[in-house]
């Protein structure tokens, strides 16, 4: 017998023979450790060629305690090794390892810290698609945080944090790898003088991103950038009821991609304030950026998604005011009203906008049809030019049981206008419905379907939509479930995949349009007591065109898994098919299948 089977057959003996024990105090630390430990046998077919398979030892665990008092030091490891799908232990379609650990230090004083470290390795993801099922990645990931605060009574407080993450992905045996590294410094303040409310904070960022454009055409996307923010904020009772705040924020930035450069200075003030008079309550708000542009690219900046790479940076400034109150009517009626004036200066030229609407709702639960909620209103929009239109905002749902079918419904529909760098309106639609039937003693049917569409309205081809249904039918513990879903539209793509068009005068050479749908079943049953079976087949098919490059994209994945209980052990046995091809990347599609069984035992080592 090699050493390698030797081992695990110690341990299995382990599992079923090992003690439990209570918690541990040496020398001052007051210790509790427990975890999951599984021994099996593992493999794994690949249709690239080559195959490994033998004895494996895995699991997870939790160590945790405290150094003399919990206030004092307590800490928390979370270790997990070689867990996959294929063993019930996790989400993962790879055999993932990694660990998260946390401490508290002096978290009873006026002078608490925190440190918090975690790593992953071959922890599976998703590369987006907006709508249906995405593409399978594998993915490796760090993270670091730390902070300290000061929180003297009758001063100032302080706290300070620092954050530093960074990871890889790339797609499952194919490649086209991203890597994203983001560092942040925080610094707050607050403190109560003479009724004011103060505060003020700062905050470092910096990133660095590198995006293969595998579904966007050209070369890989490489962007580094930083930006300071400093924030300043103050507020106070009024009488009335009411309260009154406002802020200072001055922010820089500077950000370099591979078609070019950006950076800039912004700096925006704003005003809260609201009170009631008599049965109205009334906001009033207001703000001013001096830097449109400057503020919209360090949101795309800090979020991750592509700046707007062939548009000179203009002067840009603007001014919002917005007035609003509500008034209940009857019983089941509120009526809400507001204004909203904005002022923007963009590259030399001045845009006036004045909106104005009122709003509705009315519950028909008592006079007109039980279980049935509206929400409806109006916007009208005026500029310097004119009558720009009326909007519609409208919102319906219905809840109803009646015959024994349970029914959920809700529809919305919203059209707006917006004004970020350019007067542009919007609009969007969205349904869902879901019927749920008993048909016998524990026997339910439950069917649902929903969907959206999105876009702008001056420019057309820029919108998405999304629709999708799904079934499930359970018998006492059998359930049987189905799904589908499609989605078409434009996107631009970022490191976790692909997101809507965040504006319409995003650049051509950025837009990627898409198309894609996606099917799956599900079957489940507890046969006897103890025993659980589950398995899945899914399949996502999605068609990607940029302005250079056409992919096409494909992945299937069946999964089934069966999970034992006897005594105070588990056996657990599962397999894990898929298949995956992106067409851009010019190479033969992967195919992997893994599979595994073997014994687990949760363990109270000390």
């Amino acid at each position: 017998m090699s050493r390698r089977h030797l081992i695990s057959v110690c341990l299995a003996a382990l599992l079923s023979a090992l003690p439990l024990a209570a918690q541990v105090d040496v020398g001052g630390f007051n210790v509790r450790m427990g975890g999951n430990l599984n021994v099996g046998y593992t493999g794994d077919l690949s249709g690239l060629g080559g195959s490994d398979h033998g004895v494996a030892v895995g699991g997870d665990g939790t160590l945790s305690g405290y150094y003399y008092n919990p206030n004092f030091v307590s800490f928390t490891v979370n270790p997990y090794y070689d867990r996959s799908q294929s063993n019930s232990a996790s989400s993962s379609i790879t055999d993932s390892s990694g660990f998260v650990a946390n401490a508290s230090i002096f978290g009873g004083s006026h002078f608490p810290g925190f440190v918090s470290f975690n790593q992953t390795w071959n922890n599976s993801g998703t590369f987006g698609i907006p709508g249906v099922t995405g593409l399978t990645t594998v993915n490796n990931n760090r993270g670091l945080a730390v902070g300290w605060s000061e929180l003297v009574p009758g001063l100032p407080s302080l706290t300070a944090s620092f954050a530093d993450s960074s990871g890889s992905s790339s797609l499952l045996g194919i490649g086209g790898e991203t890597d994203t590294t983001q560092r942040t410094f925080t610094l707050r303040s607050n403190y109560r003088l003479s009724g004011f409310d103060l505060g003020a904070g700062f905050l470092h960022l910096t990133t660095d991103t590198t995006t293969p454009l595998f579904l966007g055409g050209g070369q890989a996307e490489n962007s580094n950038g930083s930006s300071n923010s400093y924030q300043f904020f103050v507020g106070h009772s009024l009488p009335l009821h009411g309260h009154i705040s406002g802020s200072f924020t001055r922010s820089d930035y500077s950000d370099n991609f591979s078609l070019g450069a950006s950076n800039g200075t912004s700096d925006s003030a704003d005003v809260y304030g609201s009170v009631v008079v008599g049965p109205l309550p009334i906001t009033v708000s207001t703000d001013y950026t001096d830097n449109l542009y400057g503020s919209f690219e360090q949101s795309l900046l800090s979020s991750g998604q592509p700046l707007i790479s062939t548009y000179l940076t203009p002067v840009s400034r603007s001014f919002n005011l917005n007035v609003a109150t509500s008034y209940t009517l009857f019983h089941q009626v509120r009526v809400s009203g507001f204004m909203d004036h904005e002022e923007q200066y963009i590259g030399g030229q001045s845009f006036g906008l004045t909106q104005y609407g009122i709003n509705a709702n009315y519950n028909f639960a008592r006079h007109l049809l039980k279980g049935l909620s509206v929400t409806a209103g109006v916007i009208e929009s005026a500029s310097q030019y004119g009558n720009s239109g009326v909007g519609l905002v409208s919102n319906v749902s219905y809840v109803r049981s009646f015959g024994g079918w349970d029914l959920q419904a809700n529809y919305g529909y919203n059209q707006n206008t917006q004004t970020i760098l350019a007067v542009y309106t919007t609009s969007s639609m969205l349904y869902i419905a879901n019927l749920r039937r008993k048909l016998g003693q524990r026997f339910f049917w439950t069917v649902g379907a929903g969907g959206g569409k999105s876009g702008f309205e001056q420019q057309a081809g820029s919108g998405s939509r999304s629709e999708g249904f799904n079934t499930n039918l359970s018998w006492r513990g059998f359930t049987a479930a189905a799904n589908y879903s499609q989605s078409e539209g434009a996107s631009v793509l970022t490191p976790t995949g692909l997101v809507a068009v965040p504006v319409p005068i995003v650049s051509a050479n950025q837009v990627v349009v898409y198309n894609g749908r996606s099917w799956g079943y599900s079957l489940g049953a507890t046969p006897v007591r103890r025993m659980v079976i589950t398995g899945s087949y899914s399949r996502a098919m999605s068609d990607t065109l940029s302005q250079s490059l056409t992919s096409n994209n494909q992945t299937e994945l069946i999964n089934g898994q069966l999970r034992y209980q006897f005594r105070k052990m588990y056996f657990n046995a599962g397999v894990t098919w898929i298949r995956q091809s992106v067409s851009s990347l010019n190479t033969p599609p992967v195919q992997l299948t893994s599979y595994f069984f073997g014994i687990s035992r949760w363990l109270n080592v000390f």
